[in-house]
């Protein structure tokens, strides 16, 4: 839920769009938009290497992704090829927010607040982020997986 809740508020062209969620028969049934090109990892597997622009073209649009979310103080935690899908007409979009987590605990939009004071909480909070342990650790930065402290910079 928790994961559904974070993906809902976020609207960007690089993020998977949530469209909604069903419960039947005790089930979630959750809905994001169609992505028929499937994840770059398996494009990768499938056609091998892929051109050096289209990794120019794809890396660009998962920095935009990123940079909104680091905007909205929201770290991903599980950036790998499985996570990034690619749309009908070829942009990259990043998907799977089960790891994502805020870095301040404000919330979204909490970086518009100009109290001096709040804003001192949410440098000492961005700059002191987590010591949890989430995502895929092969594709983790290695302060993560040493348990170390880290920041949306990991």
């Amino acid at each position: 839920e928790r994961e559904i809740n974070l993906l809902s508020t976020l609207t960007h062209d690089n993020i998977v769009k949530y469209l909604g969620t069903e419960r039947a028969d005790g089930e979630l049934s959750v809905f994001l938009e169609y992505m028929p090109g499937g994840s770059i990892a398996d494009l990768v597997a499938r056609f091998g290497g892929l051109d050096e622009a289209v990794i120019r073209k794809y890396t660009r649009e998962l920095l935009e992704g990123l940079s909104y979310l680091h905007e909205r103080g929201i770290v991903h935690r599980d950036i790998k090829g499985q996570n990034i899908l690619v749309d009908s007409k070829g942009a990259c979009k990043l998907a799977d927010f089960g790891a994502s987590r805020y870095m301040m605990n404000e919330g979204v939009g909490s970086a518009s607040k100009t109290n001096e004071s709040s804003s001192k909480t949410r440098l000492q909070s961005a700059s002191a982020f987590k010591y949890s342990f989430k995502g895929t650790p092969v594709f983790m930065a290695p302060e993560v997986v040493k348990e170390q402290q880290y920041s949306r910079k990991s």
